[in-house]
């Protein structure tokens, strides 16, 4: 696949051909050392004499020059690095909170979600990664992977184009499946309100088998700055049990505050647990997540 197939956007709201490009010169860092499997886009922990043609990537300042595909430069007047099996990829998991608590702001919180899987997922498609999705407490949907190469762009994002929230909670019981299943650890990202606090506790198995995770909590603006007023009936978006409240100024101030220590104890849990944490908003571009934050935290480079 030539390297303009590789960026064009096929069927898909999630992704457009400006953010693509975009995400071109983005690639996927991990904090600690981990073992890879197939080619990809640098070096091997562990040595091997192959040095099969794998794939192209467009050139980024500090790469190697002598990496360059100087044939493909002079006929697209770009520079281009060629992939060989010599390099070895990582596997990154991203993990998306399919629960109907996630079906809720607007813009949506899962909508936005499948916007970030597909970014990050591109970026490692990209990278020569091996690309895993999994919705967690999804009743229908099954996860995919693992995706390696522009090639499969189409595949991930039919993925998550199809992709339901539909689920009613057991997010604690999709993460242990997750985390059973995965033999070697890998580059994890987590997308989820996390409002289900019981659930954090299972954040701690990420850390104990090791793998490189980034906790991001996506919350709607109405997450953080509730516009209810009156007398109301709230019905939740999963248990639908109900709930008959008068809101007032002084209970969205209440409100707020313990959504406020809510976040910090979250925090906490993750550095407890050694994952990186993060809040965004569904309001928030996609490209200030990857540039203000995930490449302040070294997810992405």
């Amino acid at each position: 696949m030539t390297p303009e197939a590789g960026r064009k956007v096929i069927g898909s709201t999630l992704l457009d051909a400006e953010l693509i490009q975009t995400l071109e010169r983005l690639r996927l860092v991990s904090r600690r050392r981990l073992p890879g499997q197939l080619a990809g886009d640098r070096k091997s922990p562990r040595r091997g004499s192959g040095v099969e043609f794998a794939d192209f990537r467009e050139y980024a300042p500090g790469d190697d020059f002598r990496r360059v595909d100087w044939n493909l430069y002079a006929r697209s007047e770009k520079l281009f690095l060629k992939l060989f099996s010599l390099d070895e990829d990582r596997t990154l998991s991203i993990l998306i909170d399919c629960t109907r608590s996630m079906d809720t702001g607007d813009p949506s919180k899962e909508l936005y979600a499948r916007k970030l899987a597909a970014a990050l997922g591109y970026v490692g498609l990209a990278g020569m990664d091996r690309v895993k999705l999994y919705p967690l407490g999804a009743e229908q949907s099954r996860p995919i992977g693992p995706l390696r190469g522009r090639a499969h762009t189409h595949r991930m994002l039919k993925w998550l184009d199809d992709l339901k929230c539909d689920g009613r909670g057991e997010l604690g019981a999709a993460i242990q499946t997750f985390l059973a299943s995965e033999k070697t650890p890998g580059v994890a990202i987590l997308l989820s309100d996390f409002l289900e606090e019981e659930v954090w506790t299972e954040l701690r198995g990420f850390g104990v088998r090791r793998f490189d995770t980034t906790a991001v909590q996506v919350l709607s603006p109405e997450d953080v700055r509730p516009v209810l007023t009156g007398d109301l009936r709230l019905l939740d978006s999963e248990s639908e049990q109900s709930l008959d409240v008068s809101i007032t100024a002084s209970l969205i101030r209440d409100y707020q505050k313990a959504l406020s220590r809510l976040q910090a104890n979250l925090r906490d849990e993750c550095l407890r647990s050694g994952l990186s944490f993060l809040t965004v908003q569904t309001d928030m571009a996609i490209m200030d997540i990857f540039g203000r934050m995930l490449r302040g935290r070294g997810t992405v480079s």
